[in-house]
């Protein structure tokens, strides 16, 4: 790993952004970058909120939120029958799991302080969303 890319932090998202465990050298207005992979949608809406809130909180100006995953369509439904059927599958595990809206997600993170989302397709139906902190 290169030594400015520290190890991966495991994190509760969705306990309070000034809650989470931190490792002594993340200072807040500090991180580059804060990634999540596949979280949004095998998790409460709590998690998400909480992830972009927190990122929020430390990533410095001009850092990336990055999240990937699967996501509704920009028309709120679902881009693929197979995504459907996923989501579906998720619920039915969890009430509180299922595909996000990408616009519910850019809606937090104007809260959090993240200019406009940069929504990029990619393989087997999922997405990235990248949002700058302002």
């Amino acid at each position: 790993m290169a030594p400015e890319v520290q190890a991966p932090t495991v994190i509760d998202a969705s306990a309070p952004a000034d809650a989470w465990i931190l490792p002594s050298s993340v200072e807040a207005a500090a991180v580059d970058m804060v990634i999540a992979i596949n979280v949004t949608h095998i998790a409460p809406w709590e998690a998400t909120t909480g992830l972009v809130a927190g990122a929020g909180r430390l990533l410095r100006p001009g850092g990336r939120l990055c999240i990937y995953g699967p996501f509704l369509g920009p028309d709120g439904g679902f881009t693929t029958e197979s995504n459907k059927d996923f989501d579906a599958n998720l619920r039915s595990r969890d009430t509180r799991w299922g595909y996000r809206d990408v616009r519910d997600i850019e809606a937090e993170a104007k809260k959090a302080g993240f200019s406009g989302a940069s929504v990029m397709d990619m393989p087997a139906n999922n997405q990235l969303i990248a949002f700058v902190r302002s």
